[in-house]
C-alpha cells in the first residue's frame, strides 16, 4: 500500500476539478481524459485513512489506505487549499464572462 500512498501524496501535486470540504466530507477528484474519474474521500471514523475511488465505465474500484495523523492533516489542508484555488478561480472566470456581454453596468457609466 506504500505504493499507493506515494502516488496519492504525488497527484495532491496536481490541481483538481473539483474539491469539497464541509462538515461531513472532504474530498478531491480528478477527471482525466481517459473518462475515468478518480476521488480520494479522507475518513476519521475508524482511524485517519484516506479512500481512493476509480470510477472507469461501469466499473468501480476503491482502496482505503491508513494514515497517521499528520499524513491526514497533511492532505486536509492540501484539499483545502485546493478548494480556495478552486473558488478563485471560478469567481474569476465568472467575471471574465459577465465583463464580455455588452452593456454592462461599466460601459453604461462611461456613457
Amino acid at each position: 500500500m506504500s505504493n499507493l500512498k506515494n502516488q496519492i501524496f504525488t497527484l495532491l501535486k496536481r490541481c483538481p476539478e473539483r474539491a469539497n470540504v464541509s462538515g461531513y466530507v472532504t474530498e478531491i477528484a480528478y477527471y482525466p481524459e481517459d473518462n475515468s474519474t478518480y476521488i480520494l474521500t479522507l475518513k476519521s471514523e475508524e482511524g485517519y485513512q484516506i479512500q481512493v475511488s476509480i470510477y472507469n465505465y461501469a466499473n468501480v474500484f476503491s482502496k482505503t489506505v491508513s494514515l497517521t495523523e499528520k499524513e491526514y492533516m497533511d492532505i486536509k489542508w492540501t484539499i483545502e487549499e485546493w478548494r480556495e484555488v478552486l473558488e478563485e478561480k471560478a469567481f474569476d472566470d465568472f467575471a471574465k464572462f459577465a465583463e464580455s456581454e455588452p452593456n454592462s453596468m461599466d460601459d453604461l457609466l462611461n456613457d
